[in-house]
């Protein structure tokens, strides 16, 4: 299949952090392209958050017991991460994703950012 024939297509992504345009974001972008060399991709953006909110969590456990960890994370609300901002209730993550379209110069473009309950 070659590129041509995707021009126009949709699809839904956890972020698009390079394109970002929040002052924030920008600055972690910099900072991890310092760091390694490279663009991150949402990958790297949900490793960072994860560690964070278990950082959160297991401050609110006062411990490291995985029992009491999980029973601290899900009190987690309104997080807001590098891109997306996270609330976990009844064992699931709400979350935002970034819905985007390939224009014809290999471009993605963000077309709009909903929330996943």
């Amino acid at each position: 299949m070659d590129i041509e024939s995707s021009y126009g297509s949709y699809t839904v992504v956890d972020c698009m952090v390079t394109q970002d345009k929040v002052s924030k974001v920008q600055e972690w972008v910099k900072k991890y392209r310092a760091m390694f060399n490279s663009d991150p991709e949402f990958h790297a953006t949900a490793a960072y958050n994860a560690v964070f909110m278990y950082k959160i969590a297991v401050g609110k456990a006062g411990s490291t017991d995985s029992e009491a960890v999980k029973k601290a994370m899900m009190t987690i609300k309104d997080y807001k991460g590098i891109t997306n901002e996270y609330t976990f209730n009844d064992g699931n993550r709400a979350h935002q994703a970034s819905i985007i379209q390939l224009n014809n110069n290999d471009a993605l473009e963000v077309k709009q950012i909903i929330t996943i309950e």
